[in-house]
């Protein structure tokens, strides 16, 4: 903290953009921002194309409108053309393959080297080499692709789970995957339907392969492949954690349970329509190359357009 203190006072610094800051750089960056008084915009990934989150205080739960949805209300709400339109791209964006799967070979050579480097200097976070290795090379697949057919047939809850390791069961939820597929079971059988579970394809962690597979042979539960859009479309209900996927089942007017604290979880038609098309940054794109519009730079700074 006293290293980022001696260099924000000898350069002058008008915005700290942190990415996600729920790290302990982020979190230690962000203690001496508001000490220093000096504007924070935290950034998170969307999962929607071409959109970024941007907030000044958090990221998902976190946030300025997880903890005031109501400033939603002041925006303007898009006309119905604008949003059909944007769907269109929306689900052509779903239907190629998830950025952070097709990433994964790259995710795995920087995880292979990260635990070297911790055994290398006896990092206190590092875990057993061969453990690691294991962990961090592994890249499986699990469940059976249901054909459309079979699908329309049943009446079914779909459970779309997290990647294990993420923050946001970490940070902002009680339940892991495991209890949410109990959970959702509970509900599924409550309610006559038949549960549907995916893997996050960005999962590559073996164990939790392993304690899923194990779980479906005790609980009775299926777990598919199928494109999520498709499996969202068809479901009568959708159980999530805090997964923006909960946030795309409204788009289809679906009922959601959140299990976590989900920034979408008070989320009317009206609130998710001006989420999307007003609060969120456009024209960034956080896997693509190319510039980044002026207008865009502009609101993600929190600066008047120009």
């Amino acid at each position: 903290m006293e290293i980022a203190a001696t260099v924000f006072r000898r350069f002058p610094v008008s915005t700290c953009l942190i990415w996600n800051g729920q790290q302990l750089i982020g979190l230690a960056v962000s203690q001496v921002c508001r000490r220093l008084n000096i504007p924070i915009r935290f950034l998170e990934i969307s999962n929607l194309p071409d959109k970024l989150f941007v907030d000044g205080l958090g990221v998902n739960a976190r946030s300025s409108i997880a903890n005031d949805p109501a400033q939603l209300d002041r925006l303007d709400l898009p006309t119905r053309a604008e949003h059909e339109a944007w769907l269109v791209e929306y689900e052509s964006y779903k239907a190629r393959p998830v950025p952070q799967a097709a990433n994964a070979g790259l995710r795995r050579l920087s995880s292979r080297v990260n635990v070297v480097l911790k055994t290398l200097t006896m990092g206190v976070a590092r875990r057993k080499p061969i453990q690691s290795f294991r962990r961090a090379g592994t890249c499986m697949k699990a469940g059976r692709r249901m054909s459309d057919l079979e699908l329309r047939a049943s009446g079914y809850l779909f459970l779309p789970l997290q990647v294990s390791g993420d923050t946001q069961i970490k940070l902002n939820s009680d339940v892991d995957n495991l209890r949410a597929i109990q959970l959702a079971q509970e509900i599924a059988l409550s309610e006559n339907l038949r549960l549907l579970v995916k893997m996050h394809p960005a999962e590559q962690d073996s164990a939790s392969f392993a304690d899923i597979a194990a779980l479906s042979e005790h609980l009775e539960f299926d777990i598919v492949e199928n494109p999520t859009t498709d499996l969202l479309k068809g479901a009568k209900k959708i159980v999530t954690i805090n997964s923006t996927v909960g946030l795309e089942g409204l788009l289809y007017g679906k009922p959601v349970v959140c299990l976590g604290r989900a920034l979408y979880s008070t989320f009317d038609e009206t609130r998710l329509l001006k989420y999307i098309h007003r609060y969120l940054i456009a024209d960034i794109d956080y896997f693509g190359k190319a510039p980044i519009a002026k207008l865009a730079v502009a609101r993600l700074l929190g600066l008047p357009a120009q």
